[in-house]
């Protein structure tokens, strides 16, 4: 376990949050969009996801 997980807990990728709720990634983007999935921006771009409820 890395220092930003100990700090944050466990990261997903849009890939892997995708494929944990069974959707497509554009939707994925979309429900990132509308509030339904909380993300942080790292690096410069959306590319890690908390852990969907």
């Amino acid at each position: 376990m890395n220092d930003l997980e100990k700090y944050l807990g466990r990261l997903y990728s849009a890939d892997e949050v995708a494929k944990l709720l069974n959707i497509e990634m554009v939707t994925c983007y979309k429900w990132l969009g509308d509030g339904r999935i909380k993300a942080m921006k790292l690096g410069g771009c959306f590319g890690e996801f908390e852990k969907p409820i």
